[in-house]
């Protein structure tokens, strides 16, 4: 199949693999690339010495703010949880790239709950491979939990330091295991300068330099990104044929249309189902695109994220966290017989221990008392992620009004489901218990508010239009070319980030065409 024009919606990870692979296969003459954020300017040192001295991120006028969206009595925050702009929430993500494991695909046969994907792990293996190469992770090519092919990760492991070591040892003395985290950081420009929510160099993989490759790259003329173009409806010519989008030139206030043989939604879990709602025809689809069955905007589900910490009495080594990312991670509880009641994820945090030199030299302390800091009480936090299952009733839909970036504004209906309840406790206990293990005192836990960073599920894959939206080539069902490559199409989260699985989804779509 080629396509002469392509219109892909969202210039986030998926957007922008989609349309690289799209050209570079030759499977489509042109595509549009509609973004309804404004440019972000990455890997500007000005902007990053501004980050540095107010902590103020260069990004952040692309985030969620609060009167943009209601949620129900549980509240499920989007401040901080995604980006509008070029290059999507790449621009501010930390980076992890963990696979999905077998068990994962197969989440109803093995707890009774939520949806089977159309397809297992083996099929997913070797586009894996290729997103680790896209994404340039750096990770340890012999761990093989979950099971790799023959390719090894483009860079070596970030390696343990000294905090890691210290945990290490406690979960050796709990015969937990533990790992390397993969992570989207390049081994050859990372300076390790601990800013790494707006890097100076480019360290760690963001989408806007795939789009600066396309733009200025091998495909001249054939490529084009609008910006400030807020995508509103998808307009079809039947039921099953898609002929364009309509958006809003926020620039002029003007809305527009544009045509095209195939219409891809790389639009993220939220404003992908809200789309499909608000693209509603009372001639053929009026309750919305791909919702015969009601699916679209349902059965939402993200990662709870727990923490715990604890304190040792005193740092002799000296020890300091250098890094801005984490480089421990253990998947001891992300296995089949967890899954029936949530698996789980955790890293030690890359928070702790740090001491605040240049603030303590600024507060006029003294010679001693800051030796006395360096080498005094150290804190040390564990994070992870719980795998949550899907509640009834839990939904995402558009409502009255617009936001900055000329969209309907936003309904979340949200609950943890009960399973869930109970391995969030069971979780903070299982991370206090290596703390202790570590000989830390004071050791407390606690759940972090539920936000959307890991959200998916809302426009969720299936065999069958009755119990999904999309097919297993990620084609809305009763359509013949409209598309979803999003976090909304997983039918469950597992217990890991999301990104690296959906860049392998979209490498295998292209392929599937």
């Amino acid at each position: 199949m080629r396509w002469n024009r392509v219109i892909v919606v969202g210039s986030g990870v998926a957007g922008a693999a989609i349309a690289e692979r799209l050209l570079s296969a030759d499977k489509a003459g042109e595509v549009l690339m509609l973004e309804a954020g404004p440019d972000i300017v990455m890997r500007d040192r000005r902007r990053w010495l501004d980050f540095v001295a107010t902590g103020r991120r260069p990004y952040q006028d692309g985030e969620d703010i609060d009167r943009e969206y209601v949620s129900g009595p549980v509240k499920l925050g989007l401040e901080e949880s995604r980006l509008f702009g070029r290059g999507g929430s790449t621009i501010h993500w930390g980076g992890w790239c963990l696979r999905f494991k077998p068990e994962d695909f197969a989440l109803k046969t093995a707890a009774g709950t939520g949806l089977d994907w159309p397809f297992g792990y083996d099929e997913l293996k070797r586009y894996y491979d290729q997103a680790e190469q896209f994404l340039g992770v750096a990770g340890n090519s012999d761990d093989h939990d979950p099971p790799r092919g023959s390719d090894r990760y483009p860079f070596e492991a970030v390696p343990f330091n000294q905090a890691d070591g210290i945990v290490i040892d406690a979960l050796d003395r709990l015969d937990y295991s533990y790992a390397n985290l993969p992570i989207a950081r390049s081994g050859e420009t990372c300076l390790t300068t601990g800013t790494c929510k707006y890097c100076p160099v480019g360290g760690r993989y963001t989408t806007d330099r795939t789009i600066d490759d396309l733009t200025n790259g091998d495909y001249p003329g054939r490529f084009e990104l609008r910006l400030n173009s807020a995508v509103r409806r998808v307009l079809m010519r039947n039921r099953r044929e898609a002929v364009g989008v309509e958006y809003l030139d926020l620039a002029t206030r003007e809305f527009e249309s544009v045509e095209a043989d195939a219409v891809i939604l790389c639009l993220g879990a939220i404003e992908t189902p809200k789309l499909l709602l608000a693209s509603a025809d009372g001639a053929y689809a009026p309750n919305g695109l791909g919702n015969g069955s009601g699916h679209v905007g349902r059965h939402l589900v993200t990662h709870p994220l727990v923490s715990a910490s604890g304190i040792l009495g005193s740092n002799s080594r000296r020890i300091q966290q250098e890094i801005g990312f984490p480089t421990l991670c253990s998947r001891e509880f992300d296995t089949p017989a967890e899954q029936p009641q949530g698996k789980f994820f955790f890293i030690r945090s890359h928070g702790a221990p740090k001491i605040r030199l240049e603030r303590n030299m600024r507060s006029g302390e003294k010679l001693d008392e800051i030796e006395q800091a360096v080498v005094g009480k150290m804190v040390f936090t564990l994070r992870g992620f719980v795998e949550q299952f899907a509640a009834d009733g839990n939904s995402v839909q558009p409502v009255n009004g617009e936001t900055r970036f000329g969209l309907p504004r936003t309904k979340i209906n949200y609950h943890k489901h009960r399973v869930t309840q109970n391995s969030i406790k069971r979780n903070c206990e299982r991370l206090e218990k290596v703390l202790t293990a570590l000989g830390c005192t004071d050791v407390k836990s606690e759940v972090f508010p539920a936000r959307a960073d890991h959200l998916v599920s809302t426009c969720r894959m299936s065999n069958s239009d009755v119990d999904g939206v999309v097919d297993d080539g990620l084609r809305v069902h009763g359509s013949d070319n409209l598309y979803v490559c999003s976090n909304a199409v997983f039918p469950n989260v597992a217990a890991v980030n999301p990104t690296l699985t959906l860049t392998a989804l979209a490498l295998r779509f292209v392929d599937r065409l």
